[in-house]
């Protein structure tokens, strides 16, 4: 039977090793590189990816590749 010091340090190990897994995982979504390109309706602040009928399609707007504005609800942005 193990005694309390090694279950205590089994359970911190284990902690830390989901901590650096998770991490890792969030660090590679920031900083990952987004090629995606949007278009924003400047009048609605809407952002419409390439797959949406609205892409580039609006009286006012302008691309990016930056999540700002509202995803559009039809392609979501």
């Amino acid at each position: 039977m193990m005694n309390k010091n090694k279950k205590k340090i089994i359970f911190i190990c284990m902690l830390v090793i989901l901590s650096v897994f998770i991490l890792s995982n969030c660090s590679e979504i920031l900083s990952s590189d987004s090629s995606e390109t949007y278009w924003i309706n400047s009048d609605s602040n809407v952002r419409h990816n390439s797959s949406c009928r609205w892409y580039g399609n609006t009286n006012a707007g302008y691309y990016t590749t930056e999540l700002i504005g509202t995803a559009c609800g039809i392609c979501g942005g």
